[in-house]
């Protein structure tokens, strides 16, 4: 690769693998141990590649981003998630599908929910699509929703603040997860 050191290649492929088999990025620790330099040196070599273009750097924990790479990024399939929610997706993650970025909304947590039933076929939501879900407490009139009941199987459902659905989100008898922001359906 163009302009950068052996261990800056190393680093790199690293980060490219790392991601591929997670479906989310190193934290400087995993990098560190990795190459058995301290954090500080695998900060260096990250300010390093972002200069160079190769990564952008967040700021958050793991937040690295790989720049040059397809506009796909993979996220976790979630089916189960515990009722009081705090949990990261990619813990509950049953797998990875690839999303193009432009689906996503930015600085948003996400997360695909496979369809289980035809619940919403009116709605052109059929069992075993991949709904794209931004992570959210709040729905308006007619959005898709994800859902979670006592226990931990998620739902998808379309929200209504009269009805039903409205009253057991106000009880607390059901929590929104997420709101869906788009669909993958696959022909194979």
């Amino acid at each position: 690769m163009k302009g950068l050191t052996r261990r800056q290649e190393e680093i790199l492929k690293f980060i490219e693998e790392y991601y591929e088999k997670n479906g989310f990025p190193p934290s400087i620790r995993d990098i560190s141990r990795k190459f058995k330099i301290t954090p500080r040196g695998a900060v260096i070599h990250l300010v390093a590649l972002e200069r160079k273009g190769y990564v952008k750097r967040t700021g958050k924990a793991r937040g690295i981003k790989l720049v040059y790479r397809s506009d796909a990024i993979k996220l976790p399939i979630v089916e189960k998630m515990p009722f009081d929610m705090p949990v990261n997706a990619v813990e509950n993650a049953v797998g990875f599908l690839s999303v193009p970025k432009d689906m996503l909304e930015p600085g948003c947590d996400h997360f695909v929910y496979k369809v289980k039933d035809d619940s919403l076929k009116e709605e052109n939501v059929m069992k075993g699509d991949y709904l794209v879900v931004k992570r959210q407490r709040k729905a308006e009139n007619g959005d898709i929703v994800i859902v979670v009941r006592e226990g931990t199987n998620l739902e998808v459902l379309k929200y209504a603040d009269e009805g039903n659905i409205g009253e057991l989100v106000k009880t607390g008898d059901i929590r929104i997860v997420g709101k869906a922001i788009g669909l993958i359906r696959l022909f194979c």
